[in-house]
């Protein structure tokens, strides 16, 4: 590769690779369209803030995300972000009402309209799997992800599709009441 160690470029393999990239940048036509409207990750970004600043006992991170319909791994993100700069989310969050999942789900509908105009992305319906077969030789198949399997209305859950039990005993961070 021009150098004595493994991974070395020399000066001119390496200006070349800097050029090849910057124009692999230039050929994308434009950024990928986002998951979900800015309205539903701001409420949800809103509901994880009040359950961090909600005082003990506190639910657990999987169950929080499990009520927001979102990943575990978002709300512990979100909470990492909260724990090393809690003044800039008081900031940010200081001129809204607290969240409720009333609001959530005004959100979600919200993203469902801008979803159905194309201006957000989509599920991913297909994912292309390589396998291999016995005699050695390759293939390769698309198959459908679970989220193309599952049927539209399950994947957004609305609020009144809750059991009444939950919402009954929803925390005060939850309901609004912060």
């Amino acid at each position: 590769m021009g150098g004595k160690r493994p991974g070395h470029k020399s000066p001119r393999a390496r200006h070349a690779r800097l050029i090849n990239i910057q124009k692999a940048r230039a050929a994308r036509r434009r950024a990928p369209l986002p998951w979900r409207s800015g309205i539903e990750s701001r409420v949800i970004e809103q509901l994880v803030w009040q359950w961090w600043q909600s005082p003990a006992p506190r639910w657990p991170a999987y169950r929080v995300a499990r009520l927001l319909g979102v990943s575990h791994t978002w709300v512990n993100k979100l909470a990492k972000r909260f724990h090393s700069d809690p003044a800039r989310f008081r900031r940010r969050h200081a001129p809204f009402s607290p969240a409720t999942l009333e609001k959530l789900q005004r959100a979600r509908e919200e993203t469902l309209w801008r979803r159905q105009h194309g201006w957000l992305r989509g599920p991913i319906r297909l994912r292309r799997v390589r396998y291999t077969l016995d005699d050695g030789k390759t293939r390769t198949a698309h198959l459908p992800t679970k989220a193309s399997l599952r049927s539209p209305e399950r994947s957004r859950r609305a609020v009144a599709d809750f059991p009444p039990d939950l919402l009954r005993d929803l925390p005060p961070w939850a309901s609004g009441r912060v």
